[in-house]
């Protein structure tokens, strides 16, 4: 099985280095843009305290020169909050 690893390892390494890639995305003194909806999807612990919730992203990039660039990338989350009653946190706030 090792075998096998290191060679398949060997052949993708040798593909990939061969394949040079001359071309560039975006002309000099352009700028681009991209804006994306997306999906919060909480885990474990969070799933706890925290609905799905919902988001957007943008990124702008500005192309000065063929190998220098600039990107600005941001975004908003928002995930709702569950009603979490939790004994510990109830004995807290009717004894304190």
């Amino acid at each position: 099985m090792k075998k096998i690893t290191v060679t398949a390892l060997i052949i993708l390494t040798s593909i990939f280095s061969v394949n040079v890639c001359l071309g560039q995305a975006y002309k000099v003194k352009t700028l681009s843009g991209s804006l994306g909806a997306e999906v919060l999807f909480a885990e474990s612990k969070l799933l706890e305290t925290n609905k799905t919730g919902a988001g957007l992203s943008f990124k702008g990039e500005y192309v000065f020169t063929e190998h220098i660039s600039a990107t600005a990338s941001s975004g908003f989350y928002y995930m709702p909050g569950k009603d979490v009653v939790d004994i510990k946190n109830l004995i807290f706030l009717l004894f304190h």
